[in-house]
């Protein structure tokens, strides 16, 4: 008679964890906190060619953290990586000429964000400095 309960006793309980069942596990993987990013300045215009630098700052809620850690990114021969403030972004020389959105994610002991940069790649310079 045993036997014959625990199957059925297993099957409800793992039913019981499938997701909005009102029962999901309390010991499941833990939730990483959101983080909001700030790049400074949001917007580079970048000649084919050019390198700039953003700076690039963590917060949780209304507390500053500082520079997160920083994944690279590359799109369309625009390049940004990481560096001790933020980001060195480089226009290859052969890039077209156009708007671009970087999406830069940053991970921080306290939680994890992701912010935009837009890049223009065109014929001046405005907000970026070049090599």
């Amino acid at each position: 008679m045993k036997r014959s309960l625990l199957l059925p006793l297993t099957l409800a309980l793992t039913a019981c964890e499938a997701a909005g069942s009102g029962f999901e596990n309390p010991f499941g993987a833990p939730q990483v906190p959101a983080l909001t990013l700030s790049v400074t300045p949001p917007t580079l215009t970048l000649a084919p060619g050019a390198t700039a630098h953003v700076g690039v700052f963590a917060f949780s809620g209304s507390v500053a953290l500082g520079t997160p850690a920083l994944e690279p990114v590359e799109i369309a021969g625009i390049r940004a990586i990481p560096d001790a403030s933020g980001m060195t972004v480089s226009v290859s020389g052969s890039a077209i000429l156009g708007s671009y959105s970087l999406p830069i994610r940053g991970l921080s002991s306290r939680g994890q964000g992701q912010t935009v940069l837009d890049v223009v790649v065109g014929t001046q310079q405005a907000g970026g400095s070049g090599q």
